[in-house]
């Protein structure tokens, strides 16, 4: 149950407030309709609230906005739930993107999340074909996790991304590989940058 005791002014930003507030509720229960409107003539719209919620559980904290507020139903979105993203850069220097050499890039990340975005710049032109780059996890292929730079045309500073959209969680130790592929007899290399969401 909600309790005005438990919220605390933090301090003013712009024309709005951040509040405070601590409380054994579960996410669920906070995140029920109805649960803030106690406090409907404090919590205006655009007001925000930081949470330490199920104190006496499973704590976790989290953070909201009041999106709407009429009088009587306060209204609130979740937006801590939204982490920063982490750029890993990874520079292939020593990847040559001819097929034939099959080199491989690893590294381990220190922390556990999710490969969101994978880009890659050439640094030459490839030739003779295609130039592949393959993400794994441990092994495993990554969903949607492969660059493929196409040959004809190709220059230095041509820039490909792939978006990962599964078998792209990974944990504190794991290993991360970059293999090279295709049908290209370039040697010239190739840089990369892995977008990794902490979770």
């Amino acid at each position: 149950m909600f309790s005005n005791n438990s919220l605390v002014l933090k301090r003013g930003v712009g024309a709005a407030l951040a509040f405070m507030y601590a409380t054994n509720d579960t996410k669920n229960a906070i995140e029920g309709a109805g649960y803030f409107n106690a406090a409907v003539k404090h919590l205006k719209k655009g007001a925000m609230i930081d949470v330490a919620g199920d104190l006496d559980g499973t704590p976790f904290h989290t953070s909201y906005v009041v999106s709407s507020n009429n009088g009587t139903d306060v209204v609130l979105t979740e937006h801590a739930a939204v982490t920063q993203n982490v750029m890993q850069e990874i520079n292939f220097t020593k990847i040559s993107t001819k097929a034939a050499d099959a080199e491989v890039f690893r590294f381990v990340p220190s922390f556990a999340g999710r490969i969101t975005k994978f880009y890659s710049v050439l640094n030459a032109a490839l030739a003779t074909g295609n130039a592949t780059l393959t993400l794994a996890i441990n092994g495993v292929a990554v969903t949607n996790g492969v660059i493929t730079a196409t040959q004809a045309g190709s220059a230095a500073g041509d820039v490909d991304v792939a978006t990962p959209t599964a078998a792209n969680t990974f944990a504190a130790g794991d290993v991360i590989t970059v293999t090279v592929g295709g049908a290209s007899t370039a040697t010239a290399t190739a840089n990369g940058t892995l977008q990794l969401t902490p979770t």
